[in-house]
């Protein structure tokens, strides 16, 4: 759980996951600056030739949230390398789009998600729609932007699945961004 992570930064440990549960950790506590550390401090460690696992992992925690304070280009490139690794992972093609709309590449990102959503075979997920919302907000697609936010918060205000503490974190964050955006853009 999340007492178990911090344990484990208190004590030293820099795994992979370890750096992701610290960034979202940062930014649960509203710390933008210590979650732009935490993706700095998890590229560095990332080396020159990450396995897939990794590199996921990396891109996935400097999408988390915008201002992630490190190269975009980077980050969609390893997004880029998990995807190739493994092309049926869904959750790779999540972390792709959400690096490409963290890139301001919104009509690759709505692409690319559509991707996710056709590899994952069940209509996507949260992570999927929320993003999709905040790319078509940012492509001036009001009302498909619309369409895939009341998707996200209808499943989230009928389903009663427990998820894991890092997952329900990553729902929060993504949702109150994409609430934020899309409400920014109403008359």
């Amino acid at each position: 759980g999340e007492a178990d992570y911090l344990q484990a930064i208190a004590h030293g440990g820099k795994g992979a996951h370890l750096r992701y549960a610290q960034a979202l950790l940062r930014l649960r506590a509203g710390d933008r600056a210590g979650y732009r550390t935490a993706c700095i401090n998890m590229l560095a460690a990332l080396g020159q030739m990450p396995g897939a696992a990794d590199a996921h992992l990396a891109a996935q925690t400097c999408v988390l949230a915008p201002e992630a304070g490190v190269d975009a280009a980077r980050v969609v490139a390893l997004a880029e390398q998990a995807v190739a690794s493994n092309p049926k992972d869904c959750a790779f093609h999540n972390t792709l789009g959400a690096a490409l709309y963290r890139a301001g590449r919104f009509a690759e990102a709505v692409r690319r998600l559509d991707d996710a959503i056709q590899e994952q075979g069940k209509g996507g997920v949260v992570a999927d729609w929320f993003l999709l919302a905040m790319a078509h907000q940012r492509l001036s697609h009001g009302a498909d932007a619309r369409q895939w936010f009341d998707r996200a918060m209808r499943f989230l205000n009928t389903t009663s699945t427990p998820v894991p503490w890092s997952a329900f974190l990553e729902r929060l964050l993504l949702g109150t961004e994409a609430n934020a955006l899309c409400q920014e853009a109403k008359p």
